[in-house]
């Protein structure tokens, strides 16, 4: 089980891979700004490596300018590459959830042999799932949508890419950029309250996105004195003559 991240090295180190796929799963050995090239980060894990791809490293492969993306090698045709996250949704039982990423397949010979296109996968309600699978075409960025509509409280998701492939070399390499996690029309993440939990523990991180509901209609009106906004509104109209002569 590997588990280390090189911070700044002044060189750049040669890693042994020959055994890679000998590694825990989960294992992992990151590098960030390798030879102390701001932005040249890559971390190796059991079934490939991830590099950090941007304007101004070697592999300036995005799909939004400005921005950076992740490159995927796979060093396997069965064993599937793979970046995964935990997603907070707080509770959004019989609501219609949709997360979409963009991916690029570098070369045609990626799917020419054994392999597993690019692909998203979400799994909700703890164990159910939904996966969208590239298309074999190569050299143009291709979206990939996953929409879900969980059946449990159970206030969180997972969201997997995973890919692999017997091509070589810079044949391997597919991209993944420019995430979009939409909730559910008028959904806010309110956890601090530790009320859901999964996996032993209260669903992380701790955050509220919206003040207490509470708090904002216990607020002065007098606080309130943007022209055009509802408070303003509101304080105004509190303030009138003819307003408060209706009965």
């Amino acid at each position: 089980m590997i588990n280390v991240i090189m911070e700044n090295p002044s060189f750049t180190p040669t890693i042994n891979i020959t055994e890679q796929l000998l590694w825990v799963d989960g294992s992992k050995l990151s590098i960030v700004d390798t030879a102390n090239v701001s932005g040249s980060d890559v971390s190796y894990i059991r079934t490939g490596v991830i590099h950090r791809t941007k304007s101004g490293l070697s592999d300036a492969t995005v799909r939004t300018s400005g921005g950076s993306a992740m490159r995927f090698t796979p060093n396997s045709s069965t064993q599937l590459a793979k970046w995964e996250q935990t997603i907070p949704t707080g509770d959004i039982t019989s609501k219609t959830m949709t997360i979409t990423c963009w991916v690029y397949i570098n070369n045609s010979a990626y799917y020419a042999g054994t392999h597993t296109n690019p692909t998203l996968t979400v799994t909700y309600d703890k164990t159910s799932t939904v996966t969208s699978v590239a298309t074999a075409t190569a050299g143009s960025w291709q979206q990939l949508a996953c929409t879900f509509t969980p059946a449990t409280a159970y206030g969180q998701v997972t969201m997997k890419i995973t890919g692999a492939t017997d091509a070589t070399t810079t044949s391997r390499y597919f991209y993944v950029d420019d995430f979009n996690i939409a909730y559910p029309a008028g959904v806010q993440i309110d956890l601090g309250g530790l009320d859901l939990w999964a996996n032993g523990l209260p669903v992380e991180p701790a955050i509220a996105t919206m003040p207490s509901i509470t708090g904002v209609w216990d607020e002065p009106l007098s606080a309130h004195t943007i022209t055009g906004s509802a408070g303003k509104t509101l304080n105004d109209a509190a303030d009138s003559a003819e307003l408060a002569s209706v009965s």
